[in-house]
């Protein structure tokens, strides 16, 4: 996760930030159609689409699973609230556009934020000894090793982690949809790179 602020962050800005808004795009897939063709941007768009719609109907699988639990739903009525909230949601979309989903945004991150905080908070009261044991058993189990230098594939390494920030982190960050659309939504360059040091702050706050 460290990953974001430390490299990704500085690599979007320095790099990707002035190249879109140079060429003045609202998506990754027009610099696709200027770079190469249609039929690329044509590639990519339908390739985003395909990704988005199996990561929505798994996420929105998970969320209804746990809704069925917790206020003890029928299949029925999980699927009727997983519309509604479909239905909310691109309607507030199509109605509020860009500002209604950074609004949106603004107010799941408040709310995740919040919830963790309290989770956090509730857990460690309920820790024998507190944040002193929490540490002694987080190091005796090896959980706080951050740059674990071996080359190995039994368990996650420094390699590993450096991999996964390239080929995961920073493609998310640096040519997905919605990351490209909220960069050049912001009036100038400089707000853009604002909003990344803003970005990077709260997810090492997060870690």
């Amino acid at each position: 996760i460290l990953f974001i602020p430390l490299v990704v962050m500085p690599i979007v800005s320095w790099l990707f930030l002035p190249l879109f808004f140079r060429m003045r795009v609202t998506s990754a897939y027009e610099y696709l159609e200027r770079r190469f063709d249609r039929s690329v941007r044509l590639l990519g768009a339908t390739l985003f689409a395909l990704y988005t719609i199996g990561w929505m109907g798994n996420l929105l699988l998970a969320v209804g699973k746990i809704l069925q639990v917790v206020l003890n739903l029928s299949d029925r009525q999980v699927l009727l609230a997983l519309i509604a909230v479909g239905v909310f949601a691109t309607f507030y979309t199509a109605l509020g556009g860009v500002k209604a989903v950074v609004w949106t945004d603004a107010l799941q991150a408040i709310a995740l934020g919040g919830g963790m905080m309290a989770v956090l908070w509730l857990a460690v009261g309920r820790v024998e000894g507190g944040w002193p044991e929490i540490w002694q058993v987080g190091n005796e189990a090896g959980r706080f090793e951050m740059f674990r230098m071996e080359l190995s594939f039994k368990g996650g390494n420094f390699f590993a982690a450096s991999a996964f920030g390239f080929f995961v982190y920073l493609a998310g960050h640096a040519a997905h949809f919605t990351a490209v659309q909220r960069y050049v939504s912001m009036p100038t360059m400089r707000d853009a790179r604002w909003s990344l040091v803003v970005n990077g702050v709260m997810v090492a706050g997060v870690c």
